[in-house]
């Protein structure tokens, strides 16, 4: 498993299950943990489905040989808890988490580490369904960390601290931690260890959410520097890297393509030159890492999919995008299923892209899908990005009476969505209503249009 074989890992979990089927017999402590590692693996390839299987069966005997109220009970509840997060069951998980985290709570107390990250899951799993205050009330409510005994559980620790704060959008803190656990994995495990690549991973991605590219870039290059050298180059979290590497580049419109000069000088070396930019060459070679080690349709292949396809689009080649997001949408429909908010999204992103060439037709069918699946799942994030993309396609085409039911939906769901932030700091409520201020000015925009056409009908009220 650690060399990103999982595939293999499956194949000796089946016969470590067997074994413990045949030597203790089907309800065994030791057949639940043997259930534990093979659940694992099939996670590991994204299939939800088979993993959610083994996960219940290890769930099962845990709670009858070991007690309902026993660690080895809550650990097998986070890693139910895990898959029904992946395959969009957010009300599922969260019931399984809190469960888990009111065990690790009594029994192993707030300043442990596996108390900390799943404490953490389940904030993350709140703020999924929106309920922002919630998950940081949550969060908020442990008690401070007390320095653990081993400086592996400090560096866990503060990584759920680090994600607890992401959550909650205090970013400048989040990445404050993420230095830390970095610090602590270089001092303990060296500056090569996969664990430490993970810590720059992790500091990288909190960078990249406020912003800072460039510094991102830096540490992202190096965690890539790490995992293929020690992970090798066909390791699906060197893929990770080369991902992370390519978004930043991307963010800073690094899309530079090799000169002609170094064409030249590469091929007079026998290297082998195409014609891409460092971006495009990073995420073709990622997607093909993934397809090599996860198999051709597991989701992390998706969002290799999607991530070229919008770097393909914004080039205007829209020939070569399509197909790659109808791929991508393909595969998270068979492995997720039509209502996760991963298919809505690439849902949303194909309905821009064909809205772009002007295919009016196409685009609006694949928006009102993605509508009608946010709906549907009870996903009020996507919905309010859905419903504000269609109304903004249908107001640029004149189509204003059509648009204003979905800027609506949009803004009560954005509304609704705030209510949920009270408890959160005043900083970032209002950084929340600043990421959606665009959906209140259309909005605005529209009905002020709409009062021009017809200044009997009361629109300018609305605004008010």
């Amino acid at each position: 498993m650690d060399k990103g074989d999982f595939p293999g890992g499956e194949r000796i979990g089946l016969q470590v299950v067997e074994e413990a089927r045949r030597v203790f017999g089907e309800n065994h402590i030791n057949m639940a943990a043997s259930l534990s590692i093979l659940g694992g693996s099939r996670l590991k390839q994204g299939k939800y489905a088979d993993a959610e299987v083994a996960f219940r069966q290890s769930l099962s005997i845990y709670e009858a040989r070991s007690g309902p109220e026993t660690v080895s009970t809550a650990s097998a509840l986070n890693n139910l808890a895990l898959v029904l997060e992946r395959r969009g069951d957010y009300a599922g998980a969260e019931g399984l988490l809190r469960r888990s985290h009111r065990i690790l709570d009594t029994e192993l107390g707030a300043n442990n580490a596996d108390t900390a990250t799943t404490l953490s899951n389940l904030g993350r799993v709140l703020d999924s369904q929106g309920k922002f205050g919630a998950g940081s009330a949550l969060v908020g409510s442990g008690k401070p960390a007390v320095a653990p005994t081993a400086m592996s559980d400090s560096a866990q620790l503060l990584t759920a601290q680090a994600d607890a704060l992401i959550s909650r959008g205090e970013l400048g803190q989040a990445e404050t931690l993420h230095d830390r656990v970095v610090s602590v994995y270089e001092n303990t495990l060296g500056p090569m260890h996969p664990l430490t690549a993970t810590g720059l991973s992790n500091l990288g991605n909190v960078r990249y959410l406020q912003g800072k590219f460039a510094d991102a870039e830096v540490v992202h290059r190096r965690a890539l520097a790490i995992r293929e050298k020690v992970l090798g180059p066909d390791h699906p979290d060197t893929a990770t890297s080369l991902n992370n590497l390519a978004n930043v580049l991307f963010q800073q419109g690094k899309d530079v393509r090799s000169s002609a000069a170094e064409q030249r000088a590469r091929t007079s070396i026998g290297q082998r030159v195409q014609s891409v930019s460092e971006i495009e060459s990073l995420y073709r070679h990622a997607l093909a890492i993934q397809e090599r080690s996860l198999g051709s349709e597991h989701p992390a292949i998706a969002n290799t999919l999607n991530n070229l396809a919008a770097m393909l689009d914004q080039q205007g080649k829209s020939a070569e995008s399509e197909p790659l997001q109808r791929r991508a949408l393909a595969i998270l429909e068979k492995a997720l299923g039509p209502l996760h908010p991963d298919t809505a999204a690439t849902l949303t992103t194909l309905a821009v892209s064909l809205d772009r060439q002007g295919r009016i037709v196409d685009s609006e069918q694949v928006y009102l899908r993605a509508v009608d699946t946010s709906r549907a799942a009870g996903n009020p994030r996507t919905l309010l990005l859905n419903s504000s993309r269609l109304g903004f396609s249908l107001a640029k085409r004149g189509r204003l009476r059509e648009a204003l039911p979905y800027y609506r939906e949009a803004i009560d769901t954005l509304d609704r969505l705030y209510v949920r932030t009270r408890g959160l700091s005043e900083d970032t409520r209002q950084a929340f209503l600043g990421q959606f201020s665009n959906i209140y000015l259309e909005t605005i925009r529209l009905l002020l249009q709409m009062h021009r056409q017809s200044s009997q009908a009361g629109f300018d009220h609305q605004i008010l």
